[in-house]
């Protein structure tokens, strides 16, 4: 069930690549950035190794044909099976949510990574909820889920909500089942160590 959820969710996303653009869109899109743009958003994955990681992100990027579009680095001071991971290049809040769904349901492996990434939020996408912008958002998959198709957000001053990546439906909830905010210690763990 896993495979044909991924799967649709790869569909999904080649289709709305493909409705977007003009031509003068496809060509910018064809083009990397050649400097790194300012954002603040960061990934904390635990409980694989390095090399596990490393070609996770690589299937992801291969998948989602995201080659020069999702470039990242790992935090040099990341810890055994613990790591931080930024995008100095940025990443679309979109692309950010299949990331942590991906991450957290790796295809061809056993292992069942956790994984949280932090945000703060500009006016873009079509998931977010306008009381969002300019909050500061934990992203995650709940340790119990068994849907495998949603994202899990909460703000930092308690906004809580799931995305449905498979039907691009996002719905705001209440507190309770969410878990609530909690900074990115990690990333300033990390660069202490």
């Amino acid at each position: 069930m896993l495979v044909v959820i991924n799967a649709a969710s790869v569909y999904k996303l080649q289709k709305r690549k493909k409705s977007k653009g003009t031509e003068a869109n496809e060509e910018a899109k064809s083009k990397p950035p050649q400097e790194a743009l300012e954002n603040d958003k960061v990934l904390f994955i635990q409980g694989l190794k390095r090399e596990d990681l490393e070609r996770m992100i690589e299937d992801f990027r291969s998948m989602y044909e995201l080659a020069d579009f999702c470039r990242y680095q790992i935090l040099p001071n990341s810890f055994s099976q613990k790591f931080v991971l930024y995008f100095p290049y940025d990443l679309d809040f979109e692309t950010l949510c299949y990331l942590v769904n991906y991450l957290h349901y790796p295809m061809g492996f056993s292992i069942q990574p956790e994984v949280r990434a932090w945000t703060t939020v500009k006016a873009e996408g079509k998931w977010l909820k306008p009381e969002l912008i300019g909050r500061r958002l934990m992203l995650y998959i709940p340790q119990d889920d068994k849907d495998y198709t949603r994202v899990h957000v909460t703000s930092e001053d308690g906004i809580s909500y799931a995305i449905n990546i498979a039907s691009h439906f996002s719905n705001l909830k209440s507190n309770s089942g969410f878990e609530p905010y909690q900074k990115p210690i990690a990333l300033s763990a990390a660069m202490e160590n």
